[in-house]
């Protein structure tokens, strides 16, 4: 159940993840099967059609974006992210190239508990990232998006706040004019 909770949460509120993020409407799904959304449009290996996405959408500027949650409490290694996002590309690749959108790129973001297992080693942070990389993946902990989403939030209040002084003062001086 609290699994569920938290998805749908990131569901709703993609920025914890990425400010920049805005979904375009009508392109999210949750928790969906590759297969039963795109049946009728690709020829997926039964392995492809069984994927479970938790949460996968297409950001305004083409790029799709597929984003796996791991139980918070679970450890995982980087090859077992590696290749989970493997069989979710390929599955992609092949439904964007029958409608013939195969060259807009597609990013990977894992939302873990804790650092892959790799990441405890010296220098794993870093291995686990070149890791990643080439398959335009990430992994964000929950603790990091929560620390960034309120940091982000942070500097935003303290911007408004600015702003808002500034039209109290532009204010005033249009009231002033009027006099």
């Amino acid at each position: 159940a609290k699994e569920r909770v938290i998805q749908e949460f990131i569901f709703d509120h993609l920025w914890l993840l990425d400010p920049s993020w805005e979904r375009a409407a009508g392109s999210e799904a949750m928790e969906a099967r590759v297969g039963t959304l795109f049946a009728e449009v690709a020829e997926l290996a039964d392995e492809e059609k069984n994927a479970r996405l938790d949460i996968a959408y297409r950001k305004t500027a083409g790029q799709h974006v597929v984003i796996e949650l791991k139980r918070p409490d679970r450890s995982v290694s980087v090859y077992d992210l590696g290749k989970q996002i493997h069989k979710y590309r390929n599955g992609l690749l092949k439904i964007l190239r029958n409608v013939q959108t195969h060259f807009e790129p597609i990013e990977f973001v894992c939302l873990l508990g804790r650092p892959p297992i790799e990441a405890t080693e010296p220098s794993g942070e870093a291995q686990v990232e070149e890791t990643l990389r080439p398959i335009n993946a990430r992994f964000v902990t929950y603790e990091r998006m929560l620390q960034d989403a309120f940091r982000a939030y942070s500097e935003y209040t303290t911007r408004a706040t600015s702003v808002d002084h500034l039209s109290q003062v532009i204010r005033a001086i249009d009231d002033y004019g009027r006099d």
